[in-house]
This record gives structure tokens, C-alpha cells and sequence, in this order.
């Protein structure tokens, strides 16, 4: 007897979403997660439905000025710069974003900036993060150690995305990696949904962005014969995709 194909439940849940919130025409989405646990996927999607995440993105799709490695030493001025990328793209008036895996260490410290934030937390299975650690190690302990230091890692920041999550009480978007990653037009539904835009007509170029491998170029939908303007108008409500 052939077995019927299994069908797919949801990929995300969404928390902290009223009707008011729903029909805020001021949003700007923050990406964000663990590193290496699936945000450049997730912040490609976000590209490809038209937000405008920044200029000339790095493959990794993280805007600098959102983005602290190399500026740790001067975290005030790594501060003020975003705050003042926050301003300016405000004064566009268009859906923006952007990500970093650990903008949890930031987040709070321009709170005061973002007028109607949405979040979108990335959650993956810990243990290929710490496979890739321990790679080409060979001595027990040094495995333990690495192992473990890696695993402390992940789940300080996962408990202190929930934190935020639960102290700005802001829509929140909570994302499986491994659901999003193996039905990923059903999720770019949902992800669409929650944004507020369409999903183009030929969903494709989004979707071989999002197959795992290499990073890649993201899916601007200019390079696909879509304006932006034409995708940052309108709301689609998540039961509408």
C-alpha cells in the first residue's frame, strides 16, 4: 500500500500580534538567531519579498552598520552608527530590516530608536554547530571542550533572544530552520504573511536562494523584473498566502 505524502504543518509561530500591530503600516523587521543557525536563509526570503534589508549587502546579507565584529573595541560608536542607520532608513518610508545572528547583544541599547519593531528569531538544532567546532579535533578533551564552550554558546543566546522576545512583547516570528529549509514555499507563505507583502508571481529565485549549499547572491526582486515599490504596498494577512 503507498503510503500518502506527508504534509507539512507550520514552519513558524508567531507570538505578540494584535490587530493593531497587523495594520501598523511602520515596520522594520530584525532577523536574528544564533550564528550559522539560518538567518542568511531567512534574511535572502526577506530580500526576495522586497524589504529593504540595505546597500550593497555582502553575500551574508548583514549591513555593516548593523553588524559590530571588528567594532567591539568602540561600542558607542558602533552604537550611534546605528542609530543613526535607523534614522535614515525611517526617513525612506519604505518596509525595512536587517540581520545579524546575535543583534541580541545590541538590541536593547537602541530600542528607544525603532518605532514599530518586528522580530524574527531563527532556531536550529544546535548539534551540526557543534560538529563544524570539534571538526579536525582528535583528543577527547579538547572535543569536550570545544563541545561543550560551543554548545553554552548557543543556548546563552537562545535564552537571551527569549528574554527580549518576552520583555518587548513586540510581534514576534519564532522560525525552525529544518521545517523552513525542507518546505520552503510554505514557509515563504508565512514569512510573507507576517511582513505584510506578497509573494511574487515566480517565487523562484527565492527559492534556489534558500536551498542549502554556499551563500550566494541575494534575490533582489529588481533583478527579477520587480520593483521594489511594487512589492512594499499592501499588508497580506498570513491566512490570505
Amino acid at each position: 500500500m503507498q503510503r500518502k505524502p506527508q504534509e507539512s504543518g507550520p514552519n513558524t509561530i508567531v507570538m505578540y500580534e494584535d490587530s493593531q500591530s497587523k495594520q501598523n503600516p511602520k515596520r522594520n523587521f530584525i532577523c536574528f538567531g544564533s550564528p550559522r543557525c539560518g538567518t542568511s536563509m531567512v534574511a535572502g526570503a526577506m530580500v526576495g519579498l522586497g524589504i529593504d534589508m540595505g546597500d550593497n549587502l555582502p553575500v551574508n546579507i548583514e549591513d555593516p552598520a548593523f553588524n559590530p565584529d571588528g567594532k567591539r573595541h568602540d561600542r558607542p560608536a558602533f552604537i550611534d552608527g546605528a542609530r543613526a542607520r535607523i534614522q535614515k532608513q525611517a526617513e525612506k518610508g519604505v518596509i525595512w530590516g536587517w540581520k545579524y545572528p546575535q543583534a541580541v547583544e545590541y538590541l536593547q541599547d537602541i530600542r528607544d530608536e525603532l518605532v514599530s519593531p518586528r522580530l524574527i528569531i531563527v532556531y536550529r538544532d544546535p548539534v551540526p554547530a557543534v560538529i563544524r567546532a570539534v571538526a579536525g579535533k582528535t583528543a577527547q578533551t579538547e572535543i569536550d571542550k570545544v563541545g561543550v564552550s560551543e554548545l553554552d554558546k548557543i543556548f546563552t543566546l537562545y535564552t537571551q533572544n527569549l528574554a527580549l522576545a518576552k520583555s518587548w512583547k513586540v510581534p514576534t516570528m519564532l522560525v525552525s530552520y529544518e521545517r523552513a529549509s525542507k518546505f520552503p514555499g510554505k514557509f515563504l507563505h508565512e514569512l510573507a504573511g507576517f511582513v505584510g507583502l506578497p509573494v511574487p508571481i515566480n517565487p523562484t529565485p527565492i527559492l534556489d536562494f534558500m536551498k542549502p549549499g554556499n551563500y550566494k547572491v541575494p534575490p533582489y526582486p529588481e533583478n527579477y523584473g520587480i520593483a521594489p515599490s511594487e512589492n512594499n504596498s499592501g499588508f497580506l494577512r498570513a491566512e490570505d498566502g
